[in-house]
């Protein structure tokens, strides 16, 4: 088997140490009784670092610390924030520095954001912005601050929007450059009498050739919710949605130029009251191989629910010609949708037994959505192990399996078909890439929870 280290974060960062791992089961920490209870959750950059957050969910959710494994040599940065961080903004890959926001409660009538900045190998950390939004605080006895949408375009420029609840009374949706302190306004209008203040999801997302997207749906209202609202004649007042694909580099450049931004000009996709649309429904990406992917990849899917038909119908969305494609439509139950280099693919399983032995082979088989191409994969597996998962880039994939009677995640290279670690169900796992030579360099196994 191929010379892969197997490494846990205990071992490459001593500060972790001191934190022991909760024998959750899986049980989110905000349904847990304690509120000392910690979740790490990875993030990938596009130079191969993971970012760990250590994030507390009780009695809000903030990140209080940071672990930053470096990839090129497996060494570990520990960083605890000087200020409460509610949302990791952005993080910059080649200077370690990460921005993020807190919000703080003046008074009842008003909430302070502070942009904070915090360099990681240096261990410096500062407020580099702040500015303040009108709140109606239904309840001034506790700090808990209702969600508002911020994200950081890049190092200079926010984008800010208020969600249409009573909690704002005066709505906002604006660019925020942060050294000139000039604030360029969003046209609220989308389109009839819907309007940005329905953002329903907000994030910023790097794909092709590095560009930088603003992806946003509209429609407050879970698709689910909707469905079942639709389907039992019950009233109810978000009916349109939108989703939004707008360039960073196009918004930047029309705020600059215009001095505002529209965003109806950059809707890809509707819905009314019978229908739901969705960004990247079903895709089981899981962000492992997301970045390196991403470099290579000019497209976004998206779903159309039809309440009526009782089908969805998927669509991949070029970024650089703006068109949509057709992909594939389900009529009934939606499996999963997975993606490598070579395109989105679904999966088929089958297992059958080897006699004599506490074995059977597991065949799974990936079958590309575009050109109906088939790959078929076969593992040798113990009898109890059932297939979870599958991750497939290049030369670096390989494929999970769980075992629910011994509480265990064997994970096995595609190439290869061996075993190549196991992990227990509390426990979670991060593969090292190796960027120049497409290949996994090693492992890092964490406790998904901490005390």
């Amino acid at each position: 088997m191929r010379n892969v280290a197997i490494l846990n974060i205990h071992n490459l960062c001593e500060e972790i140490s001191k934190y022991k791992p909760c024998k959750s089961d899986g049980i989110s920490p905000c349904l847990q009784s304690t509120d000392n209870t910690f979740v790490l959750k990875p993030r990938f950059t596009s130079n191969a670092d993971i970012l760990f957050e250590m994030v507390k969910y009780l009695p809000k959710i903030t990140t209080e610390n940071i672990f930053l494994v470096r990839g090129k040599d497996l060494s570990c940065k520990f960083y605890r924030f000087l200020n409460t961080i509610d949302q990791i903004l952005l993080f910059d890959d080649e200077s370690c520095i990460l921005y993020g926001y807190t919000a703080q409660k003046l008074n009842k009538n008003l909430v302070e954001i502070k942009i904070v900045k915090a360099d990681l190998l240096n261990f410096h950390e500062s407020i580099i912005f702040n500015f303040s939004i009108d709140y109606f605080d239904k309840s001034p006895e506790n700090d808990f601050i209702k969600p508002l949408y911020i994200s950081a375009l890049n190092q200079r420029y926010l984008l800010v929007i208020t969600p249409n609840i009573p909690d704002y009374p005066k709505k906002i949706a604006k660019i925020v450059d942060m050294e000139s302190k000039e604030e360029i306004p969003i046209n609220p209008y989308l389109f009839e009498e819907h309007d940005i203040f329905e953002i329903a999801d907000l994030k910023v997302i790097q794909k092709h050739n590095e560009k930088k997207y603003i992806l946003i749906k509209t429609g407050r209202i879970c698709s689910f919710e909707k469905r079942h609202l639709y389907n039992s004649n019950s009233e109810y007042n978000d009916k349109i949605e939108t989703l939004i694909v707008a360039p960073v580099e196009d918004v930047l450049y029309e705020a600059m130029s215009h001095k505002k931004v529209n965003f109806s000009r950059y809707i890809i996709s509707t819905a009314d009251e019978n229908q739901t649309v969705e960004f990247e429904p079903f895709l089981n990406a899981d962000d492992i191989f997301s970045p390196a992917m991403a470099k290579n990849s000019p497209f976004i899917l998206y779903s159309k629910e039809n309440f009526d038909r009782g089908n969805i119908e998927i669509f991949k969305f070029d970024l650089n010609k703006r068109i949509t494609y057709k992909l594939i439509t389900f009529e009934k139950e939606i499996p999963f949708i997975y993606c490598d280099e070579k395109g989105y693919f679904l999966v088929e399983t089958s297992y059958s037994d080897l006699p004599g032995s506490n074995l059977q082979k597991l065949t799974v088989e990936k079958i590309y959505i575009e050109n109906d191409q088939k790959v078929k994969l076969e593992f040798i597996v113990e009898k109890d192990e059932i297939f979870e998962n599958i991750y497939s880039f290049s030369s670096a994939g390989f494929i999970t399996t769980k075992n629910v009677l011994k509480g265990e995640i064997k994970a096995y290279f595609l190439d290869e078909k061996e075993s190549c670690f196991t992990t227990r169900f509390d426990e979670g796992f991060v593969p090292i890439f190796d960027t120049v030579k497409n290949e996994i360099k090693a492992f890092v196994i964490y406790p998904c929870f901490l005390l």
